[in-house]
């Protein structure tokens, strides 16, 4: 007597459909997930930390809202800028000579910061933004090396003496000032990718003289991309003027500030939500780490860091973390084909 035959399963009746539905499944509760877990951390870390801790999550979340800032042009656009600490130093200056010079108060100084940023942005955005790869890079990099020698020559900001920014804000209140930074580029982000400017951004990413074929826009939306990435870290450098106190053009326009947003944003994911987020904490982490116990390994951290990433995992952690691709062998060494010169 024969047996019936075997009912299929549901995997062998949708094939890779089923794969891809778990796939999807698996993405939509993580960006359900983490949001509701990255909030709660957020406002419950200054009722449980205080002193060294909470000034530690304070720099996470200082290098969150910067990655998130180099994301908008760098992950979005595809515009690598490696001048980004431009911005940063701008809202730190800015702030400073309104409050201490003019007696403004602080959120208004904020606020003029941010637009100084965004005005010096959009000066500049329709001229260096024609060019782009490493052209663009050592452009914007000039750019920020020129301003902080201008801050130098300038007696109204202390020239190269710096100057000193006192107000009365607790760890506390800094702490949330720079999570109200991250959850701004968070809504930007989130914003644009959700409509039509998402999609403008990907083709300029993908091939810029095509999507103006298709009749996109460019210079407009990679100008607004860069605007928006410029207001986002000119508030961030506003706040951390306010935190460190004392301001000199080395400690506001330098350059590692900017390697740092690229590779924050590279190993989470460049052009996602949440990419720049895990980066930023998993990258700082390891070297908060790295720098209490092995001083050496320190200082080889972040090279070893952006070597491991551009030719193992190009689009960052995050595709991994949602499924959207699988993590193997054969994945890992994909990446050294696929953007090999």
């Amino acid at each position: 007597m024969s047996l019936p035959a075997r009912s299929p399963a549901p995997a062998d009746v949708l094939g890779p459909a089923a794969g891809t539905a778990r796939r999807t499944g698996r993405s939509g509760a993580l960006r359900v997930v983490l949001p509701l877990l990255f909030g709660i951390a957020v406002l419950a870390t200054p009722l449980a930390a205080s002193g060294y801790p909470l000034r530690e999550a304070t720099t996470i979340l200082m290098y969150m809202a910067l990655a998130l800032s180099w994301n908008l042009i760098g992950g979005l656009c595809g515009y690598p800028s490696v001048g980004q600490v431009a911005f940063f130093g701008i809202g730190a200056y800015v702030t400073a000579a309104l409050v201490v010079h003019l007696h403004w108060e602080f959120f208004a100084a904020l606020g003029a910061s941010a637009l100084a940023a965004l005005a010096f942005a959009a000066l500049i955005g329709p001229i260096i933004l024609r060019l782009n790869g490493h052209y663009f890079a050592i452009a914007t990099l000039g750019t920020a090396q020129a301003l902080g020698q201008i801050v130098i020559m300038v007696p109204f900001v202390g020239g190269p003496n710096g100057i000193i920014l006192q107000l009365p804000l607790t760890d506390v209140h800094i702490y949330y000032l720079m999570a109200g930074a991250v959850g701004l580029g968070l809504l930007i982000t989130f914003v644009i990718l959700r409509g039509s400017w998402g999609y403008a951004c990907r083709m300029i990413r993908q091939d810029e003289h095509a999507a103006a074929a298709c009749g996109v826009n460019a210079t407009f939306y990679k100008t607004a991309c860069w605007g928006l990435s410029a207001v986002v870290a000119a508030i961030v450098g506003s706040v951390y003027a306010v935190w460190i106190t004392f301001l000199n053009p080395p400690s506001v326009f330098d350059p590692l500030f900017s390697l740092t947003m690229v590779v924050l944003t590279m190993v989470g994911g460049a052009g996602t939500l949440w990419g720049p987020i895990v980066g930023a904490f998993l990258v700082e982490i390891a070297d908060q780490y790295l720098w209490a116990h092995l001083l050496t390994a320190h200082t080889l951290f972040l090279g070893v860091v952006i070597v491991v990433i551009v030719l193992f995992l190009p689009r960052g952690i995050w595709p991994y973390l949602t499924g959207q691709q699988g993590l193997s062998w054969r994945s890992l060494f994909a990446g050294t084909r696929q953007y090999r010169v």
